[in-house]
């Protein structure tokens, strides 16, 4: 997992990326404000001791 901050930046940016033998994955999602940015870092920390979220 990595977290990056970048000054400035006005939105929210995760990348979910996995990959395997025979499958490789990547979902992408952005939003226009970070408005939710404070809530996805509380629950991607949450998530991060569950080796399948849903």
């Amino acid at each position: 997992m990595n977290i990056k901050a970048v000054p400035g930046f006005k939105g929210d940016e995760y990348k979910i990326e996995i990959q395997g033998e025979e499958v490789h994955a990547e979902l992408n999602i952005y939003s226009r404000t970070s408005a939710i940015a404070a809530w996805s870092v509380v629950e991607v920390l949450q998530n991060t001791v569950a080796p399948i979220v849903v």
